[in-house]
């Protein structure tokens, strides 16, 4: 058993480790590089599959704040708002406005429908005092 918390420790120190190289930490999330953006922005399930799948982060943040599930929330479908849930993504992390993915995903039903399905705040506010019902019932 003691062999076993050894290699749990050494593996967790290696881990750590190779975080700490790549500047990655909850205070320093991994940012979106333009090419991210543009994959975001195509609104392709296939194309952000693709870019997740090598090593892009369904938690990484713009200079804004704003995450991948934000941007799938304006310019994805649906399938790209499930994926980026089904990888990880934080349903009520907030943008530096304190807006939050559903409320960027007013508008649209499918996408709403499943950001409440995973528990999205609905009565969140933003900083200026807007929630997703607000957004969602403004004119075009």
């Amino acid at each position: 058993m003691k062999n076993e918390w050894l290699k749990l420790s050494v593996g967790i120190l290696s881990i750590s480790s190779a975080l700490l190289a790549a500047e990655s930490s909850p205070a320093n999330p991994p940012s979106i590089n333009p090419e991210f953006l543009s994959v975001l922005r195509s609104g392709d399930s296939q194309k952000l599959r693709a870019a997740l799948d090598h090593g892009a982060s369904a938690k990484a943040t713009d200079a804004a704040g704003n995450t991948p599930l934000m941007w799938a929330a304006v310019y994805g479908d649906a399938a790209c708002v499930k994926l980026l849930l089904d990888r990880g993504a934080d349903v009520n992390i907030t943008n530096n406005a304190g807006a939050t993915p559903l409320m960027r995903a007013a508008t649209d039903f499918e996408k709403v429908r499943l950001l409440l399905d995973k528990g999205a705040a609905a009565n969140a506010r933003s900083a200026l005092g807007n929630t997703a019902l607000m957004l969602a019932a403004r004119p075009a």
